[in-house]
């Protein structure tokens, strides 16, 4: 608040400049002033901020160029008069005392960084940095940065990352109008915040682990944009980094990635040569059939029985094992999917939807473990009940709720194969042990 209040604030480590600087007229003719305030206005949130405060305008791009930038910029009577010589940028407005700057939104502004940056520093010849180097640069940037703090200012954490690749990064040579919208673009490295008109870089949100199948596809399809073939060792090192060291191969029941891979040939296809083995693009024309996995998921849907993904379902059922038997008859069918709906909304929003809830339900219902029945009213009125009575309620609905499925594919396939089952309910083909239990209690009853 110090800060927005000065008409010039100045910060304590500029108190004494080296002697061997140049003194300010002379650096701030050797600067792109357009380019300056350009760098400015991205740093305070730009066109998506609405106007701000001019004050802060002229602190930021006394910020960004070391204060060289002077009160009374380049011959010009007033910041105001300075400000109004830039209408593609911005437009200003004086409202009573104090004087706005409104940012253009519609107008492609030069790229947004100070002329001492526009060049390497090591005086080579500038380039657009791969999507892997920006990636590894902007990591690197984050861990040093938020090694100790939440967050930090956007506009030092722009000019460390020009720092460390030696001037070779530009938002704008990435394809990014803004520092903001390169950000923004790597949620899954760095997280986005804006409090007074200041933007902050902070930690990344924590997402969900993906299903391994879903981590693989969306892994592979990055790589093969940068090229045709890739190592399998490479390949698992990324899925390794996406999933923040969550996937292992051999918890999900394969003896090695190549087992892994082999599992799943609509995704890729594995080829070894002089030792090392090669992940390639799957034919084209390829005459193989989807995987029997999707193929059970398939029929289940058919039969009303969507199958909701095993880091959902697991949890659901834990909280309607511990919420409807003490409240058993006095939740209402939309009540119970609302009730249960909040208690992961607060946790983790998004994550699970009111549907999911509804389809557990339904496949609770037929699997006996709850009953609902409504009289002359909506289904959605009718009271749920309770159905089991086990010292472990939990245990027992989660195997009637498989047996449920478990039927179903037996009823519609010749053959049912375990771990392709395995694969379908729970993406884990470690759990066809499991099933295998489901069958044998199946057929004793």
């Amino acid at each position: 608040n110090l800060v927005t209040l000065c008409d010039q604030y100045i910060y304590y480590e500029d108190l004494k400049r080296p002697e061997h600087e140049l003194p300010r007229p002379q650096k701030e003719r050797g600067m792109d002033l357009e380019k300056l305030l350009a760098a400015a206005l991205d740093d305070l949130g730009g066109a998506e901020e609405g106007r701000i405060a001019a004050s802060l305008v002229k602190q930021r791009m006394q910020m960004l160029s070391d204060n060289a930038f002077g009160d009374t910029p380049s011959g010009k009577g007033n910041f105001r008069e300075f400000l109004s010589r830039y209408p593609h940028l911005l437009t200003v407005e004086l409202d009573d005392t104090t004087l706005y700057a409104t940012a253009s939104a519609e107008t492609e502004r030069p790229p947004a960084r100070p002329a001492s940056q526009d060049k390497p520093q090591n005086g080579g010849e500038s380039r657009r940095m791969s999507d892997r180097e920006v990636k590894t640069l902007l990591q690197q940037a984050a861990d040093e940065a938020l090694k100790s703090e939440e967050r930090a200012l956007a506009s030092l954490f722009k000019s460390r990352l020009q720092e460390m690749s030696d001037g070779a990064f530009d938002e704008g040579r990435q394809g990014d109008k803004t520092f903001r919208k390169f950000l923004e673009r790597h949620p899954q490295i760095v997280g986005v915040e804006i409090e007074e008109s200041n933007l902050y870089v902070t930690r990344p949100a924590e997402t969900p682990a993906l299903p391994p199948e879903q981590l693989l596809a969306q892994t592979l399809k990055e790589l093969f944009k940068e090229q045709p073939r890739i190592q399998a060792s490479l390949l698992k090192q990324r899925m390794s980094e996406a999933s923040d060291g969550r996937f292992n191969e051999t918890e999900l029941g394969y003896n090695n990635f190549r087992a892994f891979l082999e599992a799943h040939p609509h995704l890729a296809r594995v080829r070894l040569e002089n030792s090392a083995l090669f992940v390639e693009r799957p034919p084209k024309q390829s005459t193989l059939r989807d995987p029997l996995h999707l193929i059970y998921r398939r029929e289940l849907k058919k039969q009303g029985l969507r199958v909701i993904p095993a880091q959902s379902r697991l949890p659901l059922m834990t909280d309607l094992a511990a919420l409807l038997p003490a409240r058993s008859g006095e939740l209402r069918w939309q009540e119970l999917v609302e009730e249960l709906k909040e208690r992961y909304d607060r946790s983790q929003p998004d994550v699970i939807s009111k549907s999911m809830v509804a389809d557990l339900l339904r496949l609770a219902q037929r699997a006996k473990v709850v009953e609902a029945t409504a009289r002359n009213a909506p289904f959605t009125a009718a009271p749920v009940h309770w159905l089991l009575n086990s010292e472990r309620p939990f245990q027992e609905a989660m195997m009637r709720c498989d047996a449920v499925y478990m039927q179903t594919l037996a009823d519609s396939t010749q053959t049912l194969d375990l771990e392709e089952a395995a694969l379908a309910l729970y993406d884990d083909v470690s759990r066809s042990r499991y099933l295998k239990v489901v069958l044998k209690r199946m057929g004793e009853a």
